[in-house]
């Protein structure tokens, strides 16, 4: 919410993303087929699959779709059960990209079994300024799930 208003955006879309006017044509809910735990996720295979699915652009000028993309329902280190969802895909292209964008995204994720333990770092860890060179990063209470 934090970083949507401080971009100038509609802060109420946070509130209810169904307000969002876009909506796309061919939507999927991968879900898993067995008890497991992601355990990493390839981000250049999704960032990839995502433009595939007409969410970025290949080339300069390139039209981008606001309702392509692809929203988590977990990430690294969460387990998920036995029908429970992993992702949703949404594209305006085609049945077909999304059926190969839903098989590359589970591609991209590496699962262990349910019970295993892993071990989750962060994203970022440090960050560089011009005034105090490398420092820790600290989390914006806006992105911490705590």
């Amino acid at each position: 919410r934090e970083m949507v208003q401080a971009h100038g955006g509609d802060v109420t879309v946070c509130d209810d993303p169904s307000s969002y006017p876009n909506s796309s044509k061919f939507t999927k809910t991968i879900v898993a087929e067995k008890a497991q735990k992601l355990a990493s996720l390839d981000g250049l295979a999704v960032g990839r699959t995502c433009v595939d699915l007409g969410a970025g652009r290949r080339v300069a000028g390139e039209d981008v779709d606001p309702a392509a993309g692809v929203v988590f329902a977990i990430q690294v280190g969460d387990a998920v059960q036995p029908g429970g969802a992993i992702a949703t895909v949404h594209t305006n292209r085609s049945q077909k990209t999304l059926d190969e964008a839903c098989d590359k995204l589970l591609a991209s994720c590496g699962w262990v079994g349910a019970d295993e333990a892993v071990d989750v770092k962060p994203v970022i860890s440090h960050k560089v300024t011009s005034k105090d060179g490398v420092v820790d990063f600290v989390i914006p209470s806006c992105l911490s799930s705590a």
